[in-house]
């Protein structure tokens, strides 16, 4: 182990430089916690395949491996501080959850969920953004053939074991009375955010660009859902900027007794900044089972295929822009919520390229993007699924 630390040492800033450095190609779609990742995971494979020794999609890992990639990533968490041009950033916990994940897979493989559909090895696909890989591989040397890329997000303690077992949780549960608790527990797997206490406040905020993750069509639509939400959220706002929400919080936080609520300017511009104010967790999941009762409401009277897909993504749309949880929102509903939601509707497991359009776009494009998803999740399959509607 001592000798391939010391390879992981001796390439590692040569795999920095191909990652952190990029001007363009993955930089505009990576962010820098996640290229550090990369890096160290470039410097793991390369280190590996000089010594000969080949990770394989089909076996358990070696022993030892994951103890590497931790080195790998506090060295190069290391590097990037020494780094002035560079904001410092704080050393985080790997945990990959090795043989967490081999579990997942066998309990996988002998149910009826659609996911032992999808090949093994490539079941991660079905947890991370296409578009984010696809832009590592085709800009990183060697990633394509790397096969522990499928950790490029494990930056963030177990993210992919959290959301693979959150996806196989969600399609043992398609019977499971579908409300709140349902998602908040998914949240739970996905995140590993256990007993977290429903008065808990917490701000939450995200911003869209016109042309990014958000489309004229789509900016109109969120606009009005803010409207509407405010009724039972006054603090959740739609605002341009950080220097706007600042004087509405102030406003609202120093309004008399009796005193209206304040009104934020409508934004106008090309950009959108979406926030709620110190909300009670607890509060933002009652909201959350308005929106899957009312669901459940018009799909008792929907039997239209189309038209029921309409109703499944407007909810995931509502949840989504809710901003429920204080993290891992978009893994929680537009990986595994959406997908429990389809096949709950006897309609295929989709694969989106980027979850995150379900905040800033349309529900018709949104619509589009779930039926190429469909055929994305399908090049995975041994059987791939075309019964749903078109």
């Amino acid at each position: 182990m001592a000798e391939l630390r010391d390879g992981v040492n001796e390439c590692l800033v040569d795999e920095m430089n191909r990652t952190l450095n990029q001007t363009h190609g993955i930089a505009d779609v990576v962010g820098i916690h996640n290229r550090i990742m990369l890096s160290a995971l470039q410097a793991v494979n390369r280190t590996l395949r000089a010594k000969h020794i080949q990770l394989s999609d089909h076996e358990p890992f070696p022993p030892g491996i994951e103890a590497l990639v931790r080195h790998a990533y506090g060295q190069a968490v290391v590097v990037c501080n020494l780094d002035a041009r560079r904001t410092p950033i704080g050393p985080q916990e790997i945990e990959l959850r090795l043989d967490d994940i081999d579990v997942i897979q066998r309990a996988i493989n002998t149910s009826n969920s659609p996911l032992a559909n999808i090949h093994p090895e490539h079941r991660w696909r079905m947890c991370v953004d296409p578009k984010v890989i696809d832009a590592i591989e085709r800009n990183v040397s060697g990633a394509r053939d790397n096969t522990l890329l499928r950790f490029a997000f494990d930056n963030q303690t177990s993210f992919l074991s959290g959301v693979l077992e959150g996806l196989a949780v969600a399609m043992e549960h398609l019977q499971t009375p579908l409300n709140a608790d349902l998602l908040d527990g998914l949240h739970q797997i996905c995140c590993e955010q256990f007993g977290v206490e429903p008065s808990l406040r917490f701000a939450s905020g995200f911003g869209f660009t016109m042309g990014d993750n958000m489309t004229v069509a789509g900016r109109g639509e969120l606009l009005a859902f803010v409207l509407e939400l405010r009724q039972t959220l006054p603090a959740y706002i739609a605002v341009e900027n950080e220097h706007q929400f600042a004087r509405f919080k102030q406003a609202f936080e120093n309004r008399r007794s009796g005193e209206a609520m304040p009104t934020p300017p409508e934004p106008t511009g090309d950009q959108v900044l979406l926030k709620h104010s110190y909300v009670a967790q607890g509060r933002l999941l009652m909201q959350a089972d308005v929106f899957i009762r009312n669901y459940e409401r018009v799909m008792d009277n929907t039997r239209d295929p189309e038209q029921r897909l309409e109703h499944i993504v407007d909810l995931c749309q509502r949840l989504e822009r809710l901003h429920p949880f204080t993290d891992g929102n978009c893994r929680t509903i537009c990986n595994v919520f959406l997908n429990h939601l389809l096949v709950r509707n006897g309609m295929p497991l989709t694969l989106l390229n980027d979850p995150n359009v379900l905040d800033g776009w349309s529900r018709d494009e949104v619509i589009g993007e779930v039926k190429a998803g469909w055929e994305r999740a399908a090049q995975y399959s041994r059987a791939p699924d075309r019964t749903a509607p078109r």
